[in-house]
């Protein structure tokens, strides 16, 4: 449940609702009351004006319309709208006609709506009095003007209901001290004047008014949450009602002949200033506690900050300690690496040497030097491996990509690693043939994953390799039927120097999982465990098949002759070079997938291809059709001499023919015109 500060305006609406309904009840009273012709209810007390039936229809229409201001603009009726607006217009006429009278003296009939009113004597029977006019039209205007919001602060509505408002208080104050002149009129002007409850409800209707709209003008302040609401709500009520309440007791003390009147008008002098003088102690007393608290505040956030700063201080020189044992440790890690290397070199060399057949060894003899270079080589791997993390470390380590093809490269990787007597299945689907990526950092990843197989498989047991593609690209999955890894350290093993807890007994220092992982992030791809169908470990890496990078890429036919400028120019440009599969190794083109299968990654990813092979030879004819067949939108530059060009004028139709030899620059400028004007509908892109 909300405290009292908490919901100024939700309290403001509903003095709205009362405001409305207490308006609303009077005047049906007195309407009912002057129809029956009782005279009680017209009139509170003996020999006071009465409420005429003009000012009840006003206020019960202002009512009305009050009952309809307390919804907000935005989810009010158009029909709501519109009657509060023809109610709020009737309100301002009658306080206007009634005050148009009294200011010409002409008489518009308009007081005759029940003739009984009429035999209640004085001068202008049945006729509002001109303070009760004067309040209608002000109010009524107010109602009218609720929504309008002008360039100033303070809206005209809450202006217009502040001075009804204020009419209706001065009588109500005449009533309470027995001043006639502020509810009643000038002997000169013998009219009824305001009746006590008329003057009740043009104090609710004001009231009304301005709390319908707690958000806007003064009474956003008075709603406010702050310490400015909070003190004009504590400090108004006192001030308003501590100086009346005093001063009528004091009257009636002073009336019954309790003391004389001085004395009355110096008590009440003296309880109004006890009176205030309370009030401002309360809100000195707020105001202390709430800079107590501001204080504490402060005091918590200059300790805070203190504490930060120390903590920051003390993080930086933990960094920069942490940062001097890093370069320690790197330096030593790049000192111990290469002074091993040599030795290790040497060891290696002279161990491969031995265990050659023709030396005539014996078996014994032969079995120690194989020894000698299988540890050799493990541990040529792993100080390989602490230079990779070493140089991964350093953010100095990129993948150098190209078109690579898989079974080459998985071939190379198998047939060097120890497997120590496990049976290998190698598996590479048709469609996965070529990726572009480093053949470096790719075979390093297999490497390593066959490695911990061996490590975590029992002698004897099969080793699974399987390359496959799938939506994000190449994927090389290495399975072996081990223990597992159990679910809750399947992120933790691939973390450089952290070991599962199966592997305590296992050769390793725990950094092959982790370069597999670096080496696939480095190329945009990912690293990750899971469970084999059958058992056993299933360790998966994912890579790009093209780099995710908006360069274009140029599908070179052959390697360019002489030295290779041409390739180096365009990655200076900005271009991604691809070669074609076996560009340059082999002549004879009968084995292009284009011709064989009518499919080739490289092409059908390319943005242009410069095609440099002789179409002399029937075969180069075959794969620059079938590149025109499968990728017909893709630009292609053609290096050739000009009756060769002739000859196959159809086939080279919508080529870029260059006759002469193309340098670097050449090239790039040819390639950079020909995109630029092709390269919207490449299909290749």
């Amino acid at each position: 449940m909300q405290s009292f500060e908490s919901s100024p305006s939700r309290r403001a609406g509903s003095v709205t609702a009362t405001s409305a309904v207490v308006i609303g009840l009077t005047s049906v009273v007195v309407l009912v009351s002057w129809a029956v012709g009782a005279e009680v209810p017209t009139r509170i007390l003996p020999q006071s004006p009465q409420m005429v039936p003009n000012t009840a229809l006003a206020l019960l229409l202002g009512a009305v319309a009050l009952w309809h201001a307390r919804t907000p603009t935005e989810r009010e009726s158009r029909s709501a709208r519109a009657f509060r607006t023809s109610a709020s217009i009737a309100v301002t006429a009658i306080g206007a006609l009634t005050t148009f009278e009294y200011a010409t003296g002409i008489d518009l009939h308009i007081d005759r709506i029940i003739p009984r009113a009429l035999e209640s004597g004085g001068t202008f029977p049945g006729r509002p009095s001109p303070q009760t006019a004067v309040a209608l039209m002000l109010l009524g205007s107010a109602l009218l003007l609720l929504d309008s919001r002008p360039q100033w602060r303070l809206p005209p509505a809450q202006l217009l209901a502040l001075a009804g408002a204020a009419i209706g208080t001065i009588a109500l104050t005449g009533y309470a001290f027995d001043t006639r002149g502020f509810y009643g009129t000038p002997d000169f002007l013998p009219y009824t004047g305001m009746a006590i409850h008329t003057a009740g409800a043009t104090l609710l209707l004001g009231t009304g008014v301005l709390t319908s709209r707690p958000d806007v003008g003064i009474m956003h302040l008075f709603t406010s949450r702050g310490a400015g609401g909070r003190t004009l709500r504590l400090l108004l009520p006192a001030v308003i009602g501590a100086p009346f309440a005093v001063n009528f007791l004091a009257l009636r003390g002073a009336r019954a002949g309790y003391f004389t009147s001085s004395y009355a008008l110096a008590l009440g002098a003296v309880a109004a200033a006890a009176v205030l003088l309370f009030v401002a102690w309360l809100i000195a007393a707020a105001t202390e506690r709430a800079d107590d608290r501001r204080r504490a505040v402060e005091r918590a956030l200059r300790n805070s900050r203190k504490t930060y700063r120390d903590a920051y201080v003390r993080e930086q020189e933990a960094t920069k300690r942490l940062r001097e044992v890093d370069g320690m440790k790197n330096s030593f890690l790049q000192m111990v690496s290469h002074e091993l290397r040599t030795p290790l070199t040497t060891v290696l060399g002279f161990s491969e040497t031995l265990a050659r057949p023709e030396l005539g060894l014996s078996e014994e003899q032969m079995d120690f030097a194989t020894r000698i270079a299988s540890s050799a080589r493990r541990l040529d791997s792993l100080v390989t491996d602490l230079l990779d993390v070493d140089r991964l470390s350093r953010g100095i380590f990129s993948p150098r990509r190209r078109p690579v093809t898989m079974a080459p490269l998985i071939d190379s990787v198998v047939a060097t690693a120890d497997l120590e007597d496990r049976p290998l299945d190698v598996q590479i689907n048709p469609d996965a043939t070529v990726a572009f990526l480093d053949p470096g950092q790719t075979g390093r990843i297999l490497e390593n994953l066959l490695i911990n197989a061996v490590r975590h498989t029992p002698a004897g047991t099969p080793i699974s390799v399987q390359v496959r593609t799938e939506a994000y690209g190449i994927v090389i999955s290495v399975d072996d039927r081990g223990p597992g890894v159990p679910e809750e350290i399947r992120e933790s093993i691939f973390q450089p120097f952290v070991r599962g807890t199966a592997s305590a007994f296992v050769p390793g220092v725990g950094i092959g999982l982790s370069l597999v992982r670096q080496f696939a992030e480095i190329h945009g791809g990912k690293a990750w465990v899971e469970d084999r169908a059958g058992g056993g470990a299933s360790f998966n890496v994912a890579l790009p098949a093209w780099p995710p990078n908006d360069r274009r890429r140029v599908l070179m036919t052959s390697r360019p002759d002489g030295d290779a400028g041409i390739e180096d120019a365009l990655r200076e440009a900005g271009y991604e070079v691809a070669l074609c599969v076996g560009s340059g190794e082999s002549p004879a083109c009968v084995r292009c997938p284009l011709v064989t299968d009518g499919s080739c990654a490289l092409a059908e990813g390319a943005h242009i291809v410069v095609f440099t092979r002789d179409l002399s030879n029937p075969e180069n004819l075959a794969v620059l059709r079938a590149y025109r067949a499968v990728c017909p939108m893709t630009p292609v530059i053609v290096q050739v001499d000009e009756a060769t060009a002739a000859r196959h004028s159809e086939l080279l139709g919508g080529c870029e023919v260059v006759s002469e030899e193309l340098d670097a620059d050449r090239m790039v400028t040819l390639i950079r015109k020909v995109l630029g004007e092709q390269l919207a509908s490449n299909a290749g892109g």
